[in-house]
């Protein structure tokens, strides 16, 4: 009798063991990566850290990989899709085969489709947000690029990808290369969509200025200065990172963009400029992979890792 008391205790010790308790509570968190950049980022290795640590389990996996890896997950976060906008369909594809899984998806994946497409900042300046002087252009439209210019009096503008990621095809053009960038860039692409923006020499001057929120509370800012040469302050560009802070001002107008969405996102970065009277101009509203420069803002992987 003692004997099998004994036993009994000790099931019940076992049970109530802080090991056996944390992998009771356990959760499944997938961290999406692709093909290209299959690991996590520095970035996003201070957050994984932060979720083990609380006991749960994180891996990354490419969505352009096995599907399977994605089943059973309590959590699939977008983080490093990177490679998404080459093959754009494939990805709406595994969209929309997570979204019939009813897995948790963050962000949540029809906002994720809206912001995939970056003439949503059109929807954002009817908002009353400021945003660069934006014209949308295709190679079949009626109206011509110079014809686009001239409406605003440009002699220079940037050109990109309505949906595109890291900088590729981002150019700045002047109007007297218009016709080459037609022929060498938008005739071998001839079923993309273009937004044509006023360029901002602030880029330039003191830098992109990235803010990061977390369920819609602003985190952390870091500013992003060019290479001489270069007005892309992408990774591949090397643009030079440091924390910045901006003043309540600015996160308060940054963080207005948030407020257009019907749902506030997990995570959320607003890239943009700030004018000399003191406007924040939004360049992206960045909410399926941004970058969130963790390595820069100690103590806020914590936060991340706790939303």
């Amino acid at each position: 009798m003692n004997r099998i008391l004994c036993l009994q205790i000790q099931e019940i010790l076992f049970i109530l063991s802080p090991k056996k308790l944390m992998n009771s509570g356990q959760k499944k968190i997938v961290f999406v990566t692709c093909r290209r950049w299959t690991d996590l980022s520095e970035s996003d290795r201070l957050v994984a850290d932060e979720l083990e640590k609380k006991g749960h389990r994180v891996d990354a996996c490419p969505w352009n990989g096995d599907f399977a890896a994605f089943q059973g997950a309590d959590a699939i976060i977008l983080r490093a899709n990177w490679d998404y906008h080459h093959d754009v369909e494939g990805f709406l594809r595994w969209l929309d085969r997570l979204d019939e899984t009813g897995l948790k998806v963050c962000n949540p994946i029809p906002i994720v489709k809206r912001n995939l497409v970056k003439d949503y900042v059109l929807e954002l300046e009817a908002a009353g947000i400021s945003v660069p002087v934006t014209d949308c252009w295709e190679r079949s439209s009626n109206e011509s690029l110079q014809a686009i210019f001239e409406k605003h009096g440009w002699q220079q503008a940037v050109l990109k990808p309505q949906i595109g990621a890291s900088g590729h095809l981002v150019e700045k053009v002047v109007m007297s290369e218009i016709d080459d960038w037609v022929t060498t860039i938008a005739d071998s692409e001839p079923q993309k969509k273009w937004l044509v923006q006023e360029f901002l020499p602030e880029v330039l001057e003191s830098g992109e200025l990235s803010l990061i929120f977390f369920h819609g509370d602003f985190s952390h800012a870091v500013v992003k200065h060019t290479q001489k040469g270069e007005f892309r302050v992408n990774s591949q560009f090397k643009g030079i990172l440091e924390r910045a802070l901006p003043t309540p001002e600015i996160i308060a107008q940054a963080g207005k963009a948030l407020t257009t969405l019907d749902t506030i996102p997990l995570y959320a970065r607003i890239d943009g400029v700030i004018r000399e009277e003191g406007r924040f101009i939004l360049c992206e509203m960045e909410l399926n992979e941004p970058a969130l420069y963790l390595q820069y803002a100690p103590g806020q992987a914590s936060r991340f890792a706790e939303a």
